[in-house]
């Protein structure tokens, strides 16, 4: 499955406010530093804040005035991987640049983990001036919680920026794929299989089912009734249904995608070869939940790539095929967006393994 992504243009002035008046009427009024004349603006479509006026991003608060120092990930040809529980940005050989804790002593930033405004759990959140991933770099998301990052400058991206799932293990706020045989995690989770039928000579089992988010996941794939049995008995096992769709357009609250199922065993065949007993695949993660706020504008270059992909089904022997989990959430808030021609934002579902009739 793929899942719509949520754009939001917040309406505000490129001037810095030094006093904003929240209206009844939904707008601000926006008086300037430098002794301008005051201006209103709106309507605020997320709302009004004193201290940021129409800013107000979803799911966190609006604190872009104490956000930090710039922050821009090295443009060398490695893998750096963020926390969303820790806030720490690490290399996959080691090394850091930014260290886990509230305040980074190296770039000032900050991480800190709120809870959210609309009923969710909580998130992580790292707040910079400006965040910069350049050409060639890639930066992963990992962890438990969805990782928000506010920026009270420019977000720009040339890179990659990917907060899918790893194989089993769901992305920053997603949910994990099912082990052979259950069902994945999460409130969409795929559902495993019926057990195979005992005495199969193929594999006589529907397959397991893929993990739903903003619609419906993918189907377990089904046996058509007439498959024998060593007793010459016809067998038909239908579509395994997917898990229930979940979570509002709007990524209010924000939440990460559910787990495929694992794949289920051909009741007690066996092939006679130690070596191709049953082995059914893990189920695919579900991507995980990232929410890009910047006060100024968020632009996708060309190159640059915004993901959140469920992950594949895993591989089996002589069992039915595990299924992908399912696409995650993006959210992106910010007066001007800008994905160029060239550049890319995704959130597809991973797909189910094919199954082994050996």
């Amino acid at each position: 499955m793929r899942l719509t992504i949520f754009f939001v243009l917040l309406f505000a002035s490129a001037s810095v406010a030094r006093t904003v008046t929240c209206e009844p009427d939904g707008t601000a009024t926006l008086c300037p530093d430098d002794a301008g004349p005051c201006f209103r603006v709106g309507p605020c479509s997320l709302g009004c804040d004193p201290m940021a006026g129409c800013l107000v991003p979803s799911n966190v608060s609006s604190d872009f005035l104490d956000a930090g120092g710039d922050l821009t990930i090295p443009a060398i040809d490695l893998v750096w991987r963020v926390s969303s529980d820790t806030g720490a940005i690490e290399r996959w050989d080691g090394g850091a640049v930014r260290l886990a804790g509230p305040v980074d002593p190296q770039t000032g930033t900050r991480f800190e983990i709120e809870q959210q405004a609309d009923g969710g759990g909580p998130v992580g959140v790292l707040s910079v001036g400006r965040l910069g991933v350049p050409a060639g770099t890639k930066l992963e998301g990992y962890g438990s919680l969805p990782l928000v990052i506010r920026a009270a400058g420019d977000i720009t991206i040339q890179g990659v920026v990917d907060v899918g799932a790893l194989a089993e293990a769901g992305g920053p706020g997603g949910f994990n794929g099912g082990p052979p045989g259950q069902r994945g995690a999460g409130p969409g989770a795929g559902v495993a299989g019926p057990l195979g039928t005992e005495g199969c000579q193929h594999l006589c089992s529907a397959g397991s089912s893929g993990g739903s988010f903003g619609a419906v996941g993918g189907a377990g794939g089904s046996i058509a009734l007439g498959v024998g049995l060593e007793d010459g008995g016809p067998v038909d096992f239908p579509a395994t249904p997917a898990g229930l769709a979940y979570g509002a357009a709007s990524l209010t609250p924000l939440v990460g995608g559910s787990g495929g199922a694992g794949g289920v065993f051909p009741g007690s065949y066996t092939s006679g070869d130690p070596g191709l007993n049953p082995a059914p695949g893990r189920g695919g993660g579900g991507g995980g939940a990232l929410q890009l706020v910047s006060k100024v504008r968020i632009t996708i270059l060309p190159g640059g790539v915004v993901t959140s992909p469920g992950a594949g089904g895993g591989g089996c022997i002589s069992a039915g095929g595990a299924a992908g989990g399912s696409g995650g959430a993006l959210l992106f808030e910010a007066p001007f967006i800008a994905v160029e021609i060239g550049g890319a934002v995704a959130a597809n579902g991973g797909g189910g393994a094919a199954a082994d009739c050996t």
